[in-house]
């Protein structure tokens, strides 16, 4: 027995049923199997809040900013969401790499290097990963808008941006009359739908 999950994404199934006898498994019982693959990822995480009935997503990007060490441990600790409509940068002294290593899930020329975790170092290298991640935001709703790409089924875009404790407290003492970047908890951007097909039959 196999169950589809989407494409390139077939699974088998433990235990086969007995030949003949058609089986309908719950989507609770393919979760518990598939440990790898979020089957509620399409409604973010909340079945019972949420819908999608035309089967399409809200898609993130997610920005961190702060020391490497702290960086490298907020991405192992959100490694499992990111790929799907979700991609990821980082702004630290070592991001170029640590981007690297997020491959294709990267927010593409996020930049961002940083030489010393100062106020000004990191308040323009921030601004400008916000900035590139608005830029890949509208890049990914005109994939929605024309209906190809690989993101073409994000319906919304969320713009997550999450600071370390020693970066928080950096940009909270010394922001003064600029924006405290850190603060910046989501930005959201909803997907201008695609052109319907309004000739008749």
């Amino acid at each position: 027995m196999y169950a589809n999950l989407g494409p390139g994404h077939i699974a088998e199934l433990d235990p086969p049923p007995a030949d003949g006898v058609d089986v309908l498994y719950s989507h609770e019982y393919v979760a518990e199997r598939m440990r790898e693959r979020n089957l509620y990822g399409y409604v973010g995480n909340s079945p019972l809040q949420n819908l999608d009935p035309e089967g399409l997503k809200a898609c993130k990007l997610m920005i961190f900013a702060g020391h490497d060490f702290e960086a490298v441990a907020w991405a192992e600790a959100n490694e499992d969401q990111f790929g799907d409509g979700t991609y990821a940068g980082v702004v630290s002294c070592g991001s170029r790499g640590i981007n690297d290593a997020f491959g294709d899930n990267a927010i593409k020329s996020i930049g961002g290097t940083l030489k010393t975790l100062t106020f000004g170092n990191l308040y323009n290298a921030l601004r400008r990963a916000i900035r590139k991640a608005k830029d890949y935001a509208r890049s990914m709703c005109d994939q929605h808008k024309r209906g190809k790409g690989k993101d073409s089924d994000c319906d919304s875009v969320d713009i997550t941006v999450t600071c370390s404790p020693a970066a928080q407290d950096i940009m909270r003492r010394f922001h003064g009359r600029k924006p405290d970047l850190c603060a910046t908890q989501t930005i959201h951007k909803d997907c201008p739908p695609p052109p319907t097909n309004n000739c008749p039959e």
